[in-house]
């Protein structure tokens, strides 16, 4: 017979908590006590260990504070429950998660003297306690975290000229949000004469296996339009059919999805191109990321040439724009640029790698005889021009065109609009900017220092740790000093290659391109560790707490687990029964605590009501 799993409840003003084992000091300690045993221990100090466990080997909760529903009598009977069912300490997540709100409102001063006393019974019952770093089990986000202090993407505009001729003129602003935007740099540089402008691009005939499918909207050039594609049944998948008049030759597909929150249904679908009076065949695949802040993706095919083309679609998804492109550019460049996150373990990823040319069947994207077919579309690196001074503060450029066709690109950056959740109304907020110290310092002064003092003598003691939860809060590839960043780090300056992050274009060679992007990944995942874990790391042990992290989990791209669990002096995993694929965020948190002399390894578990 199948055994159901062991689930606690606790009560506080009648309101049921489930409390979820996150630490496991009893495997741990029983292994270092085998080990002082073999030393010379005696084995019935290791019997008795087991019989009346110590209170460092007792297990830890998350202790779940429900959108207000918070009373004192609540608490009380809460952690007495805890400390006789053998609970050693307790998580403190304060979430909104959809629950009703109760009459506390989260960080006014009734909810701190709450918070205040819960730390006083706790101490009372010899149970310890961990915070954790903003309302909600994500982030370090808050109502505190000002626009200008949030995260950053970059964005851009794009221009094209024709020269010889005087440019007198404001270049369109890129993206905007929070009316927070700074300017990086303006590039100029000849456009590589295959590329084909958008509006010289033949114009196919879209239609659609679904009928009520306005296909017209997704080749209309208007990001403000859309098209919806529904799918009958799962052993017919939905299509949308692109038909040129004469062959077309393909290089790309590029996909504007509704919004930056709003991916596809269908979380992969195949490119399909077929010549007159042939079938379709299969000649690539696009995988759509669980999150991005870039709603474009673009994926490189196989040099094809047909009249028609389809997109197979297994479910329902809305479209703003579909383009097949005739230039080359970077396979997958908006993810390898820091733009979204695919949910896995961004480096055993095929998209870094590989490009999907058809089932079971993958390409080296730096397979030459591919590579030499993208290199013909790439931007001379030594004609990449810094026109930056020649752009007035309200963005009116005064430039000498050369002769020929220029691209310039108006590259900037703006917030993100990532906020902490899920909160309750009162502390949902931007953010902080992960790539800065100045994030962590900001968020920390604003929430966890202000508990910490609450806390008074039983800081350190009782209240032992400031937690940081898995990273659910979308991507970050810009801050105000990355140039600077970068240069320090990779011994190199990024502007002349720019356009590869800035529209995936080729700069110098596809290899090029390549290498400069991972070293793009490898600059955030540094700043990550050093000026995000490494900051909470450093401000938790001025303020006289432990640092406990679950570092990136399963969800971040960027997956340092070795580099980012190193900055806890309680590294941790997570996992679910039955999950159905491997986490190695758990191994990584033990490799951790074993190369780095770690007492204490976690894992989250139990904390879904669906495992």
């Amino acid at each position: 017979m199948k055994k159901q799993p062991c689930q606690r409840r606790f009560y506080n003003d009648s309101k049921l908590f489930h409390a979820a084992s996150i630490l496991f000091p009893v495997m741990l300690a029983t292994m270092i006590l085998v080990s002082q045993t073999a030393a010379g221990q005696e084995p019935d100090t290791l019997k008795q260990s087991f019989v009346t466990p110590p209170d460092s080997a007792k297990p830890w909760v998350y202790w779940f504070w429900m959108n207000g529903n918070i009373t004192t009598e609540g608490i009380t009977a809460d952690l007495e429950a805890m400390h006789r069912a053998g609970i050693g300490g307790v998580t403190i997540m304060h979430v909104g998660a959809g629950i009703p709100p109760g009459p506390v409102k989260f960080f006014s001063d009734e909810w701190r003297k709450l918070f205040k006393f819960a730390v006083e019974e706790a101490h009372r019952l010899g149970i310890k306690m961990s915070m954790s770093a903003c309302d909600g089990w994500t982030g370090t986000g808050g109502p505190w975290i000002r626009p200008e202090e949030a995260m950053m993407k970059l964005v851009w505009t794009e221009t094209s000229l024709q020269g010889p001729s005087r440019h007198a003129a404001v270049l369109p602003q890129p993206e905007t949000n929070l009316d927070v935007y700074r300017d990086v740099a303006v590039l100029a540089f000849p456009t590589p004469p295959e590329d084909v402008a958008d509006e010289q691009a033949p114009r196919p005939k879209v239609t659609s296996s679904d009928s009520e499918c306005i296909g017209k909207n997704l080749v209309d050039g208007d990001l403000n339009t859309t098209a919806t594609i529904k799918h009958t049944s799962a052993k017919k998948p939905a299509w949308v059919q692109f038909e040129f008049a004469e062959p077309r030759t393909v290089r790309g597909v590029r996909f504007v999805v509704e919004s930056t929150t709003k991916v596809p249904r269908a979380r992969s679908a195949w490119i399909q191109a077929a010549e007159d009076g042939k079938p379709f065949r299969i000649v690539g695949q696009v995988s759509f990321y669980k999150k991005t802040n870039n709603p474009s993706y673009t994926i490189a095919i196989d040099e094809t040439t047909a009249r028609r083309f389809r997109v197979v679609l297994p479910s329902l998804s809305v479209f703003r724009e579909v383009h097949l492109l005739e230039e080359g550019r970077v396979n997958n460049w908006q993810l390898k640029a820091g733009f979204g996150r695919y949910w896995g373990h961004g480096a055993d990823q095929v998209f870094f790698s590989e490009r999907q040319a058809g089932p079971d069947k993958t390409t080296n994207s730096r397979d030459p005889s591919w590579t030499a077919r993208i290199d013909r579309f790439a931007v001379d690196r030594d004609r990449v021009c810094d026109i930056t001074k020649q752009m007035g503060s309200t963005g009116k450029l005064n430039w000498k065109v050369p002769d020929g066709r220029w691209t310039v690109l108006r590259i900037g950056y703006t917030p993100t609009g990532e906020k902490n959740g899920p909160a309750s109304i009162e502390g949902t907020g931007l953010e902080p900017d992960a790539l800065s110290p100045k994030g962590i310092d900001v968020a920390f002064d604003n929430f966890l220092a202000k508990l910490l003092s609450d806390a008074g003598p039983h800081r350190g003691e009782t209240l032992r740790y400031c937690h940081l939860d898995s990273w659910e809060t979308g991507e970050q590839n810009w801050t105000a000093r990355f140039p600077e960043e970068f240069r320090r780090r990779r011994g190199y300056d990024l502007t002349s290659l720019l356009p590869v992050m800035a529209g995936g274009r080729v700069v110098g060679n596809l290899d090029i391109s390549e290498r400069f992007l991972w070293d793009v990944r490898r600059t955030i995942a540094d700043m990550l560790a050093d000026y995000y874990y490494g900051r909470m790391r450093e401000v938790c042990h001025q303020h006289g707490v432990l640092f406990q992290t679950e570092a990136a989990g399963a969800q971040q791209f960027l997956f340092d687990p070795i580099t980012y669990q190193q900055q806890g002096d309680l590294p941790m995993g997570e996992f679910w029964v039955d999950e159905g694929r491997i986490r190695p965020d758990c191994k990584a948190a033990a490799s951790v605590a074993h190369i780095f002399d770690k007492k204490i390894v976690g894992a989250e578990s139990f904390t879904a009501g669906w495992k």
